[in-house]
């Protein structure tokens, strides 16, 4: 995760550029290349009692507000670029030096980020504002569960102190729960686990879970160089959606990173989870993998 490739998606329904800018601060500090790709979809509904001229009408001024959508994100990208003072290449290069690039693409938003996604070391992706973003919502879950690849939300309040605070003092905490989910999430994030000021690992004692203890997580993370603290909690009256947030808070954490979707899709969908919670009411970047 975080070596070289970062893939940005960009659509017209997404008017919050904090995932742009933290796909150009990744690609800076890593000396990597991102893409930014605007995905240029359809999504009308035609009446099946019209008749073709007037359906023709239809599809030509979507196509009309589409091509201005595009234009306009195109016009944002190209700011961004100059403010981040990153060179603009349409292949990543082999040099050390961050780039980025653009590309537009025509199809459906989910089929492209599952299609295209899986090919990036992570993609990075705005996360939906809460009650009223659901096809927002659809695209991050289309990211973390179709391209096996690590997903970075980035919260609708994220602030550009982000972009211009050193990795070296970020503090990190890591979700643990004795899963394959948040063993990918912690191997995924090795790049930057090394380099951050100071990692916990954070276990909610529910007992929910059969599989690597805290400490064990801990151990391996320190042979390779990383200190790092352990907190373990006991349950109470919150979720543990709510006790991730209010530790990230009390510890200061500029990221939380967690496996994504432990429980069944359907039972998460149903019932809420862990996954649901932090995506609604994240207020720092979570880094997840599934």
């Amino acid at each position: 995760m975080l070596r070289k490739t970062v893939f940005v998606p960009i659509t017209r329904r997404d008017q919050n550029e904090n995932a742009l800018l933290f796909g150009l601060w990744l690609a800076r500090v890593f000396h990597g290349h991102m893409d930014a790709v605007y995905i240029q979809s359809h999504d009308i509904d035609i009446p099946f009692d019209i008749d073709a001229s007037m359906a023709e009408k239809i599809l030509a001024e979507a196509d009309e507000k589409s091509a201005e959508a595009a234009k306009s994100a195109r016009e944002n990208f190209d700011a961004q670029l100059r403010d981040a003072g990153i060179s603009y290449q349409s292949e990543a290069s082999s040099n050390n030096s961050a780039s980025a690039s653009w590309k537009q693409v025509k199809g459906d938003e989910q089929e492209v980020i599952a299609q295209k996604g899986c090919l990036y070391d992570l993609v990075v992706a705005n996360r939906p504002n809460q009650g009223c973003e659901p096809f927002g919502g659809a695209l991050v879950k289309s990211a973390i569960f179709n391209t096996h690849r690590p997903i970075l939300v980035t919260p609708p309040c994220f602030k550009d102190v982000y972009c211009d605070t050193q990795i070296e003092n970020w503090n990190v905490l890591v979700g643990w729960n004795s899963t394959v989910y948040a063993a990918n999430a912690i191997a995924n994030a090795m790049p930057l686990l090394e380099r951050v000021k100071s990692v916990e690992l954070l276990n909610v004692q529910t007992g929910a879970k059969k599989g690597a203890s805290v400490q064990e997580a801990a151990y391996q993370l320190r042979l390779r160089g990383i200190e790092v603290s352990v907190k373990e909690v006991a349950p109470d009256s919150r979720s543990v959606g709510q006790i991730l947030l209010a530790e990230a808070m009390e510890f200061g954490a500029s990221l939380l990173i967690m496996g994504a979707y432990s429980h069944n899709r359907m039972k998460e969908f149903v019932l809420g989870g862990v996954t649901r919670h932090i995506l609604d009411q994240a207020e720092i970047p979570v880094l997840m993998s599934h």
